[in-house]
């Protein structure tokens, strides 16, 4: 657990006292690289797989910093409470019933609120169609509303990937473990019903070209 003080960074918004982990209650998996170098071959992990996992709740003084970003895409998820994030510049504010994903290479940094520190269940992910869910967010960088039945079934999904973890880095659990993630980013961004489906976006673009056509020809 990595403990420091605030430089002043945010000082409305972010504790004097920071912690990357060591919340009660928590559950956290960095996979080996090594393992997951070889894992990642397989044709159902190479997909999209976690390399690291976990659920913090009511994680108070919980910040990160990352200067040049992370080397994974990240996906929050907050069940209650809420905090803040700056990303590449802009803020955001994560709360209860919302997804944040922070793309990689991009300098961040996320603090819990003091008042209402986040409970979040989170994923660092890899793979070939990673870019795939991270391009459905809506606004780059910022959060979006999750339906409560679909972060009811995510918040499922998490606790069977945790409790598959708990018995070791076997290939058979790795290979679960990315398809759990699959469903989870699945669910969240192309089932989640508080997002446009894609029958509402085309919807939307097909009116938008109809005002556009309209105003060209009066």
């Amino acid at each position: 657990t990595d403990i420091s003080v605030s430089r002043g960074f945010g000082p409305a918004k972010m504790n004097s006292l920071q912690l990357r982990e060591g919340f009660a209650g928590q559950d956290m998996f960095v996979i080996p690289r090594p393992i997951l170098a070889r894992a990642r071959r397989h044709p159902l992990v190479r997909s999209v797989y976690p390399t690291d996992i976990g659920w913090f709740p009511a994680a108070a003084h919980h910040y990160r910093k990352r200067t040049s970003g992370a080397a994974q895409d990240h996906l929050m998820l907050c069940v209650d409470g809420h905090g803040y994030a700056e990303i590449d510049g802009r803020e955001a504010h994560l709360q209860k019933g919302e997804i944040l994903i922070i793309p990689r290479g991009i300098e961040h940094s996320y603090w819990a609120a003091s008042d209402d520190p986040w409970s979040i269940y989170w994923v660092h992910f890899l793979g070939e169609d990673a870019d795939y869910y991270v391009d459905r967010m809506p606004r780059r960088g910022q959060p979006a509303p999750v339906a409560p039945g679909d972060e009811s079934e995510a918040v499922r999904l998490f606790r069977y990937c945790l409790d598959a973890l708990c018995e070791g880095y076997g290939q058979a659990t790795l290979i679960y473990a990315a398809q759990s993630v699959q469903h989870i980013l699945s669910l969240l961004l192309y089932r989640n019903h508080a997002l446009p489906t894609e029958q509402h976006r085309k919807n939307w673009r097909s009116s938008l070209e109809s005002i556009v056509e309209f105003m060209h020809e009066h």
